[in-house]
């Protein structure tokens, strides 16, 4: 009877030891992003963690593991300022890490916990990337006189991190001799501005010894960026050209001479332009070069007639003389408007006066700085060199405007002054109220207009609203379509309607008219639904 007891007893012990392990399960099993590479500065990485287990994890967490010596650190709620932050699942606690910055390059643990125990996952690495500094220098070449005061180099840097260190450095025109201009120890010759990204260089007193080529650099955690090289070519002197004469008069079959000569520099070519075109010297164009600048024409012809422009460089600038023009001998063309208005009848005719004297070519009349089709239409006469005066026939609507008259004798183009063409008539007269009552919030409001057109019918109404900013809305558009805002502002109905009244409407209002003749707008009247 004992020995039975004894067994039952073992059994017993047996099956609560295996139901406790049974019902105890398992670690959790973690998995989490093994790898990710993000460069300095991205504002946000997040590192994927999924767990596994049954029975539910009760607590789940982060371990930071350093590359350097090994060591870990728990991530919690201390290390926010860190720009840590863990989602509340215990099942996706995804780390979110913002501002990404060198600090954050390590090895990511996550770890939950259940009533088996504690598991956690792989490493999930994390490793911060740069680039080396961005550095462009401008301009990349410039040709500064011996003795000009100084010159400046710009430098743009684009670096994260920061650039921790910038200069610039020399290279001697064979390309042998580099050397990092030291500021300090070149007695004022050089300056540096000071800045991590915009560095620009001064070199002070240019002599022919700042012949040379100069870069700038920075540099970050990554290593040295160097920018483009830029040149600094010192000249001796400067180059210039004059013309003592800028206009000359000669006869057709006469020999003139246009006068030009190097005043500073030393010119290793000369050339002639006429009307911006390069002239061939021919026997007949003689001369124009290095040992004698001047250009000599022989014979002159009327193609001849025109613009001249002396033409230097020493291989490295251009310059250019000012105008020279050659005109005929003869009159000097002149065109003149003796009325500079008229104010014809609609279907009356009316002659814009153009007197022309000299050697004109070409007469031309323009509207409105549109050039006018006389030819073959029967609404013009004149206009062309026997007759300039421009006579419109039947004026119309469409005939008022500006005209001018225009000539032209092959070399000059002269305009006479503007001729206006107005109607015979007046524009409308518009008012609207001086006080108005204040307008009730979300209600309508009108603002009456009254208006008087009596040498010709209302084309158009519109309404001009200023802020008590400044802002001027010309015209307020009326429209039917919903939500309707504003109403009214029609030949027949002249008055504003403004529905849904807001504060926001608030300013003053002027009503403008228009007909044929012109247009009238109003005094301004105030609208506020604060007190007066």
């Amino acid at each position: 009877m004992f020995r039975v007891n004894a067994i039952m007893v073992t059994w017993l012990v047996w099956n609560v030891l295996l139901v406790h392990v049974f019902c105890q399960g398992n670690k959790p099993s973690i998995v989490v992003t093994p790898y990710q590479a993000t460069r300095y500065g991205t504002s946000t990485i997040v590192i994927q963690c999924t767990v596994s287990s049954s029975p539910v994890a009760t607590s789940v967490g982060w371990k930071k593991v350093s590359l350097i010596d090994g060591t870990s650190q728990e991530i919690d709620s201390q290390h926010h300022y860190e720009s840590y932050q863990m989602a509340d699942s215990m099942v996706n606690p995804h780390l979110t890490i913002t501002n990404i910055a060198f600090s954050h390059q390590a090895d990511y643990i996550c770890f939950a916990t259940n009533e088996a125990g504690t598991g956690q996952s792989n490493y999930g690495r994390i490793n911060v990337t740069i680039d080396i500094p961005s550095v462009t220098v401008t301009p990349e070449i410039q040709f500064p006189f011996e003795d000009t005061s100084k010159i400046i180099i710009k430098c743009y840097i684009t670096s994260l991190p920061t650039a921790s260190t910038v200069g610039w450095q020399r290279t001697s025109l064979d390309g042998y001799s580099t050397v990092t201009i030291v500021v300090a120890n070149s007695n004022g010759k050089y300056h540096v501005d000071n800045s991590l990204e915009y560095p620009h260089l001064t070199i002070n007193d240019i002599s022919l010894a700042d012949d040379a080529y100069y870069a700038c650099f920075a540099i970050n955690d990554a290593g040295k960026g160097i920018s483009n090289r830029s040149r600094v070519d010192v000249l001796k002197s400067p180059l210039a050209v004059s013309v003592p004469v800028t206009e000359y008069s000669a006869s057709i079959g006469s020999r003139v001479t246009l006068q030009c000569s190097i005043t500073l520099g030393t010119a290793t070519e000369v050339k002639w332009l006429k009307n911006n075109n390069i002239i061939m010297m021919t026997a007949r164009l003689s001369e124009g070069n290095v040992k004698s600048p001047s250009l000599t024409i022989n014979s002159v012809e009327q193609g001849d007639l025109g613009y001249y422009v002396c033409h230097a460089t020493d291989g490295v600038r251009i310059v250019n003389s000012d105008d020279i023009l050659l005109i005929p001998s003869d009159v000097r063309m002149r065109v003149e408007v003796p009325v500079t208005q008229y104010s014809p009848t609609l279907l009356s005719n009316v002659k814009l006066q153009c007197e022309v004297t000299g050697s004109a070519t070409s007469v031309k009349w323009f509207k409105n700085n549109n050039l006018i089709v006389i030819a073959n239409n029967p609404r013009y006469s004149g206009g062309n060199l026997n007759s300039p005066s421009l006579t419109i026939i039947s004026v119309k609507e469409d005939d008022f405007g500006y005209y001018t008259c225009q000539v032209t004798n092959g070399v000059d183009i002269l305009n006479a002054d503007q001729i206006a063409v107005l109607p015979k008539g007046i524009p409308p007269v518009v008012s609207v109220p001086q006080q108005l009552s204040a307008p009730i919030i979300g209600q309508q409001f009108i603002i009456p207009c009254t208006t008087e057109s009596t040498s010709s019918s209302l084309k158009e109404i519109q309404w001009i609203r200023i802020d008590f900013k400044g802002k001027i809305i010309d015209p307020i558009i009326t429209s039917s379509q919903q939500p309707i805002k504003y109403q009214g502002s029609i030949v027949d109905n002249p008055s504003l309607v403004i529905h849904d009244y807001q504060s926001s409407d608030d300013g003053r209002y002027r009503c403008r008219a228009i007909n044929n003749w012109g247009s009238s707008v109003s005094d301004a009247v105030l609208v506020t639904t604060e007190s007066k």
